[in-house]
């Protein structure tokens, strides 16, 4: 594993140290995330994302499409989830967890957006270590690799 250069470290709580990857799944991250996202990338960390796309929302979701908010963070690696590969018309790729180097895992039912963060009451869970950061990862993988998943760009 790689570790954090000192400039890049910081003592604040919670702040996650990224050595080698990290996979995100939910609604696009924005603002200083974001920044974080690039910076990692820049270090070698292998940064997954996956997003939900207009198409896929059904009118849930407006405006630009989710996943160009990461066309700023070059080397990303940006998923969807098709919508011909769905079991219905009515099936939203709904997940929100972040895992980081397969130790760290936060499920939150918070979507990334200004009302997820501002407006709403939500809730989240986050787990350093033990079996669960590395198999929500796994999962992840598998659905990558039997083509439940398609790769947008990166």
């Amino acid at each position: 594993m790689k570790d954090v250069p000192a400039n890049e470290a910081s003592e604040r709580p919670g702040t996650w140290h990224i050595r080698d990857n990290i996979g995100v799944s939910g609604v696009p991250l924005l603002g200083p995330t974001g920044n974080t996202a690039a910076r990692a990338v820049g270090r070698g960390v292998t940064v997954v994302v996956v997003v939900e796309t207009l198409a896929g929302a059904s009118g849930a979701l407006s405006g630009e499409e989710p996943a160009t908010a990461f066309l700023a963070v070059p080397g990303a690696q940006v998923w969807h989830w098709p919508t011909g590969r769905r079991s219905a018309q009515s099936s939203k790729m709904h997940a929100k967890l972040a895992v980081a180097d397969n130790e760290v895992l936060l499920v939150s039912s918070a979507n990334l957006t200004q009302s997820g963060i501002s407006k709403n009451i939500e809730a989240g869970l986050l787990v350093r270590g033990g079996p669960a950061p590395a198999r929500a990862a796994e999962h992840v993988r598998q659905l990558q690799a039997s083509g439940a998943l398609e790769r947008l760009f990166g």
